[in-house]
Protein backbone atom coordinates (compact mmCIF):
# COMPACT_ATOMS: atom_id res chain seq x y z
CA UNK A 1 0.00 0.00 0.00
CA UNK A 2 1.31 3.44 -0.91
CA UNK A 3 1.26 5.86 1.99
CA UNK A 4 2.55 8.86 0.02
CA UNK A 5 2.39 9.63 -3.68
CA UNK A 6 3.88 12.75 -5.25
CA UNK A 7 3.47 13.31 -8.98
CA UNK A 8 5.30 16.08 -10.85
CA UNK A 9 5.37 18.23 -7.72
CA UNK A 10 7.06 21.62 -8.08
CA UNK A 11 7.28 24.32 -5.43
CA UNK A 12 8.50 27.83 -6.25
CA UNK A 13 9.26 30.80 -4.03
CA UNK A 14 9.09 34.11 -5.86
CA UNK A 15 9.35 32.22 -9.12
CA UNK A 16 12.46 30.29 -8.05
CA UNK A 17 11.98 26.51 -7.77
CA UNK A 18 12.78 24.88 -4.44
CA UNK A 19 11.47 21.54 -5.69
CA UNK A 20 11.20 20.49 -9.33
CA UNK A 21 9.12 17.67 -10.82
CA UNK A 22 9.20 15.43 -7.77
CA UNK A 23 7.86 11.93 -8.38
CA UNK A 24 7.83 9.71 -5.30
CA UNK A 25 5.91 6.72 -4.04
CA UNK A 26 6.51 5.76 -0.41
CA UNK A 27 5.15 2.52 0.96
CA UNK A 28 3.31 2.23 4.25
CA UNK A 29 5.24 0.85 7.21
CA UNK A 30 8.81 1.70 6.14
CA UNK A 31 11.52 4.06 7.40
CA UNK A 32 12.87 6.39 4.72
CA UNK A 33 16.01 8.48 5.00
CA UNK A 34 15.71 11.85 3.22
CA UNK A 35 19.22 13.11 2.48
CA UNK A 36 20.39 16.31 0.85
CA UNK A 37 22.64 19.32 1.35
CA UNK A 38 21.41 22.57 2.86
CA UNK A 39 18.97 24.13 0.42
CA UNK A 40 18.27 20.87 -1.38
CA UNK A 41 14.55 21.14 -0.60
CA UNK A 42 14.15 18.62 2.24
CA UNK A 43 12.22 20.92 4.58
CA UNK A 44 10.03 22.16 1.73
CA UNK A 45 9.18 18.59 0.74
CA UNK A 46 8.19 17.62 4.28
CA UNK A 47 6.19 20.83 4.71
CA UNK A 48 4.20 20.03 1.56
CA UNK A 49 3.30 16.63 2.94
CA UNK A 50 1.96 18.25 6.11
CA UNK A 51 0.25 21.06 4.11
CA UNK A 52 2.22 23.78 5.88
CA UNK A 53 2.98 24.80 2.29
CA UNK A 54 1.20 24.05 -0.96
CA UNK A 55 2.74 22.91 -4.24
CA UNK A 56 2.95 25.35 -7.14
CA UNK A 57 2.02 22.46 -9.42
CA UNK A 58 1.63 18.69 -9.28
CA UNK A 59 -0.39 16.42 -7.02
CA UNK A 60 0.14 14.93 -3.56
CA UNK A 61 -1.86 12.03 -2.20
CA UNK A 62 -1.66 10.52 1.28
CA UNK A 63 -3.37 7.15 1.51
CA UNK A 64 -4.94 8.04 -1.83
CA UNK A 65 -6.47 11.33 -0.64
CA UNK A 66 -5.63 15.01 -1.08
CA UNK A 67 -4.35 16.14 2.35
CA UNK A 68 -5.28 19.82 1.91
CA UNK A 69 -7.95 20.79 4.46
CA UNK A 70 -8.53 17.08 5.03
CA UNK A 71 -8.75 16.63 8.81
CA UNK A 72 -9.06 12.86 8.52
CA UNK A 73 -5.71 12.66 6.71
CA UNK A 74 -3.92 15.42 8.61
CA UNK A 75 -4.70 13.74 11.93
CA UNK A 76 -2.58 10.85 10.63
CA UNK A 77 0.41 13.07 9.77
CA UNK A 78 2.85 14.54 12.28
CA UNK A 79 5.78 16.78 11.34
CA UNK A 80 8.52 17.37 13.87
CA UNK A 81 10.93 20.16 13.00
CA UNK A 82 14.10 21.44 14.60
CA UNK A 83 12.54 24.81 15.45
CA UNK A 84 9.36 26.89 15.15
CA UNK A 85 7.33 23.89 16.18
CA UNK A 86 5.19 24.95 19.14
CA UNK A 87 3.74 28.16 20.64
CA UNK A 88 6.47 29.66 22.80
CA UNK A 89 4.16 30.64 25.65
CA UNK A 90 2.63 27.17 26.03
CA UNK A 91 4.01 25.03 28.79
CA UNK A 92 5.04 21.46 28.02
CA UNK A 93 1.95 19.93 29.58
CA UNK A 94 -0.35 22.08 27.39
CA UNK A 95 1.57 21.11 24.24
CA UNK A 96 1.26 17.41 25.07
CA UNK A 97 -2.46 17.69 25.88
CA UNK A 98 -3.09 19.58 22.63
CA UNK A 99 -1.32 16.85 20.67
CA UNK A 100 -3.33 14.22 22.55
CA UNK A 101 -6.56 15.91 21.48
CA UNK A 102 -5.55 16.08 17.81
CA UNK A 103 -3.91 12.73 17.08
CA UNK A 104 -6.33 9.78 17.43
CA UNK A 105 -3.59 7.24 18.26
CA UNK A 106 -1.76 9.46 20.77
CA UNK A 107 -0.51 7.46 23.78
CA UNK A 108 -0.52 9.73 26.83
CA UNK A 109 1.06 7.11 29.09
CA UNK A 110 3.92 6.71 26.64
CA UNK A 111 4.30 10.50 26.40
CA UNK A 112 4.60 10.74 30.18
CA UNK A 113 7.17 7.94 30.16
CA UNK A 114 9.23 9.74 27.51
CA UNK A 115 9.09 12.99 29.45
CA UNK A 116 10.40 11.18 32.52
CA UNK A 117 13.13 9.42 30.51
CA UNK A 118 14.48 12.71 29.12
CA UNK A 119 13.90 14.77 32.28
CA UNK A 120 11.38 17.13 30.65
CA UNK A 121 9.58 19.44 33.11
CA UNK A 122 5.82 19.54 32.29
CA UNK A 123 5.11 22.97 33.79
CA UNK A 124 7.94 24.80 32.09
CA UNK A 125 7.08 27.13 29.22
CA UNK A 126 8.45 26.13 25.85
CA UNK A 127 10.45 29.34 25.34
CA UNK A 128 12.20 28.81 28.69
CA UNK A 129 13.49 25.39 27.69
CA UNK A 130 17.03 24.81 26.44
CA UNK A 131 17.44 23.98 22.76
CA UNK A 132 17.92 20.34 23.69
CA UNK A 133 14.75 20.20 25.77
CA UNK A 134 12.81 21.92 22.98
CA UNK A 135 13.95 19.10 20.71
CA UNK A 136 12.75 16.61 23.33
CA UNK A 137 9.24 18.13 23.26
CA UNK A 138 9.12 17.46 19.52
CA UNK A 139 10.42 13.93 20.01
CA UNK A 140 7.75 13.21 22.64
CA UNK A 141 4.97 14.46 20.36
CA UNK A 142 6.43 12.68 17.34
CA UNK A 143 6.74 9.30 19.02
CA UNK A 144 3.66 9.37 21.24
CA UNK A 145 1.35 10.53 18.45
CA UNK A 146 1.83 7.15 16.73
CA UNK A 147 0.78 8.95 13.52
CA UNK A 148 0.60 6.77 10.41
CA UNK A 149 2.88 9.28 8.64
CA UNK A 150 5.69 10.54 10.88
CA UNK A 151 7.90 13.23 9.32
CA UNK A 152 11.11 14.07 11.16
CA UNK A 153 13.07 17.14 10.03
CA UNK A 154 16.37 17.27 11.94
CA UNK A 155 14.53 16.30 15.15
CA UNK A 156 17.58 15.69 17.33
CA UNK A 157 20.11 18.41 16.46
CA UNK A 158 19.71 20.06 19.86
CA UNK A 159 20.54 16.87 21.76
CA UNK A 160 23.91 15.63 22.94
CA UNK A 161 25.24 12.38 21.53
CA UNK A 162 23.93 10.25 24.41
CA UNK A 163 20.41 11.66 24.17
CA UNK A 164 20.44 11.28 20.38
CA UNK A 165 21.30 7.60 20.63
CA UNK A 166 18.58 7.20 23.24
CA UNK A 167 16.10 8.75 20.81
CA UNK A 168 17.19 6.48 17.94
CA UNK A 169 16.79 3.41 20.15
CA UNK A 170 13.33 4.52 21.28
CA UNK A 171 12.28 5.31 17.72
CA UNK A 172 13.27 1.85 16.46
CA UNK A 173 11.69 0.13 19.46
CA UNK A 174 8.37 1.96 19.04
CA UNK A 175 8.40 1.53 15.26
CA UNK A 176 8.82 -2.22 15.75
CA UNK A 177 5.81 -2.32 18.08
CA UNK A 178 3.75 0.24 16.12
CA UNK A 179 4.79 0.25 12.45
CA UNK A 180 4.15 3.43 10.46
CA UNK A 181 5.71 5.35 7.59
CA UNK A 182 8.63 7.45 8.83
CA UNK A 183 10.51 9.98 6.70
CA UNK A 184 13.66 11.06 8.54
CA UNK A 185 15.67 14.05 7.28
CA UNK A 186 19.04 14.51 8.95
CA UNK A 187 22.62 15.64 8.49
CA UNK A 188 23.79 13.16 11.15
CA UNK A 189 23.71 10.41 8.56
CA UNK A 190 26.04 7.80 10.02
CA UNK A 191 24.29 7.96 13.39
CA UNK A 192 20.93 6.90 11.95
CA UNK A 193 21.80 5.10 8.71
CA UNK A 194 21.07 1.68 10.20
CA UNK A 195 17.45 2.73 10.75
CA UNK A 196 16.78 3.43 7.07
CA UNK A 197 15.10 0.85 4.87
CA UNK A 198 15.09 3.11 1.79
CA UNK A 199 17.18 6.22 1.12
CA UNK A 200 16.00 9.22 -0.94
CA UNK A 201 18.70 11.54 -2.27
CA UNK A 202 17.57 15.09 -2.96
CA UNK A 203 19.82 17.58 -4.74
CA UNK A 204 18.98 21.11 -5.94
CA UNK A 205 15.27 20.43 -5.63
CA UNK A 206 15.31 17.16 -7.56
CA UNK A 207 15.23 13.53 -6.49
CA UNK A 208 18.46 12.04 -7.84
CA UNK A 209 18.21 8.53 -6.37
CA UNK A 210 15.82 6.34 -4.43
CA UNK A 211 17.66 3.24 -3.28
CA UNK A 212 17.02 0.30 -1.00
CA UNK A 213 19.34 0.75 1.97
CA UNK A 214 20.61 -2.82 1.80
CA UNK A 215 21.45 -2.37 -1.88
CA UNK A 216 23.37 0.78 -1.01
CA UNK A 217 25.33 -1.06 1.64
CA UNK A 218 26.16 -3.99 -0.64
CA UNK A 219 26.78 -2.09 -3.91
CA UNK A 220 28.73 0.92 -2.62
CA UNK A 221 32.28 -0.34 -2.32
CA UNK A 222 35.75 1.10 -1.90
CA UNK A 223 38.51 -0.59 -3.88
CA UNK A 224 42.18 0.05 -3.20
CA UNK A 225 45.36 -1.27 -4.81
CA UNK A 226 48.07 -0.44 -7.29
CA UNK A 227 46.92 1.74 -10.19
CA UNK A 228 47.72 -0.78 -12.89
CA UNK A 229 45.93 -3.56 -10.99
CA UNK A 230 42.86 -1.50 -10.14
CA UNK A 231 42.27 0.31 -13.46
CA UNK A 232 40.77 -2.69 -15.34
CA UNK A 233 38.20 -3.18 -12.56
CA UNK A 234 36.90 0.37 -12.96
CA UNK A 235 36.13 0.09 -16.65
CA UNK A 236 32.39 -0.01 -17.28
CA UNK A 237 31.52 0.57 -13.62
CA UNK A 238 29.89 3.59 -11.97
CA UNK A 239 32.84 5.33 -10.29
CA UNK A 240 31.70 7.81 -7.65
CA UNK A 241 35.11 8.92 -6.43
CA UNK A 242 38.74 8.12 -6.97
CA UNK A 243 42.08 9.45 -5.83
CA UNK A 244 45.70 8.39 -6.14
CA UNK A 245 48.52 8.25 -3.59
CA UNK A 246 51.73 7.64 -5.48
CA UNK A 247 51.38 4.23 -7.13
CA UNK A 248 48.26 3.37 -5.09
CA UNK A 249 44.69 4.20 -6.12
CA UNK A 250 41.51 4.26 -4.04
CA UNK A 251 38.16 4.27 -5.84
CA UNK A 252 34.54 4.13 -4.69
CA UNK A 253 32.18 2.36 -7.06
CA UNK A 254 28.45 1.65 -7.10
CA UNK A 255 28.23 -1.82 -8.61
CA UNK A 256 27.70 -5.32 -7.32
CA UNK A 257 30.61 -7.74 -7.35
CA UNK A 258 30.24 -11.45 -7.97
CA UNK A 259 32.00 -13.96 -5.70
CA UNK A 260 34.30 -14.65 -8.65
CA UNK A 261 35.12 -10.91 -8.87
CA UNK A 262 36.09 -10.84 -5.23
CA UNK A 263 38.32 -13.90 -5.55
CA UNK A 264 40.04 -12.37 -8.59
CA UNK A 265 40.49 -9.04 -6.80
CA UNK A 266 42.00 -10.77 -3.80
CA UNK A 267 44.45 -12.48 -6.13
CA UNK A 268 45.35 -9.08 -7.60
CA UNK A 269 45.93 -7.64 -4.11
CA UNK A 270 42.93 -5.33 -4.35
CA UNK A 271 41.22 -4.60 -1.05
CA UNK A 272 37.42 -4.30 -1.00
CA UNK A 273 35.51 -2.57 1.81
CA UNK A 274 32.12 -0.98 2.42
CA UNK A 275 31.36 2.74 2.34
CA UNK A 276 29.74 4.61 5.24
CA UNK A 277 26.48 6.23 4.13
CA UNK A 278 27.73 9.69 5.12
CA UNK A 279 30.71 9.38 2.77
CA UNK A 280 28.55 7.89 0.02
CA UNK A 281 26.20 10.87 0.34
CA UNK A 282 29.14 13.27 -0.08
CA UNK A 283 30.35 11.46 -3.21
CA UNK A 284 26.86 11.36 -4.74
CA UNK A 285 26.37 15.07 -3.98
CA UNK A 286 29.64 15.95 -5.70
CA UNK A 287 28.69 13.81 -8.68
CA UNK A 288 25.30 15.51 -8.92
CA UNK A 289 26.96 18.94 -8.88
CA UNK A 290 29.42 17.88 -11.58
CA UNK A 291 26.61 16.47 -13.72
CA UNK A 292 24.55 19.63 -13.27
CA UNK A 293 27.55 21.76 -14.27
CA UNK A 294 28.19 19.67 -17.36
CA UNK A 295 24.53 19.92 -18.39
CA UNK A 296 24.57 23.69 -17.90
CA UNK A 297 27.73 23.99 -20.03
CA UNK A 298 26.17 21.85 -22.75
CA UNK A 299 23.06 24.02 -22.75
CA UNK A 300 25.17 27.18 -23.07
CA UNK A 301 27.11 25.71 -25.99
CA UNK A 302 23.84 24.68 -27.64
CA UNK A 303 22.50 28.21 -27.31
CA UNK A 304 25.64 29.61 -28.94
Amino acid sequence: MMAIQMEKVTKKYSGIPALQDINLELEAGKIYGLLGRNGAGKTTLLSLLNTLRYPTSGTIRIFGEDPVENEHILSQVVLIREQGQFPEDYNVDTIIKTANAFYPHFDMDYAQSLMHTFGLEPKKRFKKLSRGMQSVVGIVVGLASRAEITLLDEPSLGLDVVARQQFYDLLLEDYTDHPRTIVFSTHLIDEVSKLFETVIFLDQGRVTRVEDAEDLRSHALTLSGKREDLAPWLAGREVLHQEAFGSTMVATIYNSLTPEDRVAMEGANIDVSGVPLQKLFIYLSKKALTTAGEQASTEEVTKL
